[in-house]
């Protein structure tokens, strides 16, 4: 088997494309934070537990890196991409 390149344009667009993933995830999800803290008033640690909804995308990112490190594979890449967008 011969030793994959990472010079190529190919590897560098996933790069910058999932590097964006975590910015990108918490910019959608920041406007409906008030929202969020306003319904759930009644729940103990309300504050809290709306400002940690924040911290999950970056944490299924991380699990997809994980999972690509794991199996090296593009369909498992490509599952954990799909597990972060569904998840």
């Amino acid at each position: 088997m011969k030793p994959r390149s990472s010079d190529t344009f190919l590897v560098k667009a996933t790069l910058l494309l999932v590097s964006t993933l975590t910015v990108m995830a918490g910019a959608t999800i920041a406007p409906s934070l008030p929202a969020m803290r306003q319904h759930f008033s009644a729940v103990p640690n309300a504050d809290y537990w709306v400002r940690l909804v924040l911290t999950a995308p970056a944490l299924f990112i991380a699990k997809a890196c994980w999972v690509y490190q794991c199996f090296s594979t593009a369909s498992q890449v490509a599952l954990g991409f799909c597990w972060i967008e569904l998840g």
